[in-house]
């Protein structure tokens, strides 16, 4: 379950980052429009905030994304290990261990 919540979270932050990224350029766009340099009208200052905005909303939710991806990649890898444990111990096996002064082998069939 937590595999695919995740999986849907970063998905969603893929693409909140990507629609307020490119939203964030377009104003940027805009704003340079009204400006020569570094030097703007105040024409321009709304579109600068706006831009600023989108821009640290698209970083947040990349970030959320990519937090996400990497629970998701957890959770896969977690579950094919249990699934590998589950099947080993499913069928027939042979455990040899060697410690301090001892060795056994151990086994199901």
């Amino acid at each position: 379950m937590l595999l695919w919540v995740s999986l849907g979270v970063a998905v969603a932050g893929a693409a909140a980052g990507s629609a307020t990224g490119l939203q964030s350029l377009a104003l940027t766009k805009n704003a340079k429009q009204h400006c020569t340099g570094t030097q703007c009208t105040p024409d321009a200052q709304q579109d600068i905030d706006h831009a600023k905005t989108f821009a640290n909303v698209a970083n947040v939710a990349f970030g959320v994304g990519i937090a996400a991806l990497g629970v998701a990649t957890w959770q896969f890898f977690a579950y094919r290990s249990a699934a590998k444990r589950e099947n080993a111990a499913a069928g027939p096996h042979v455990t040899a261990r060697v410690g301090l002064g001892n060795v056994s082998l151990d086994g199901t069939f």
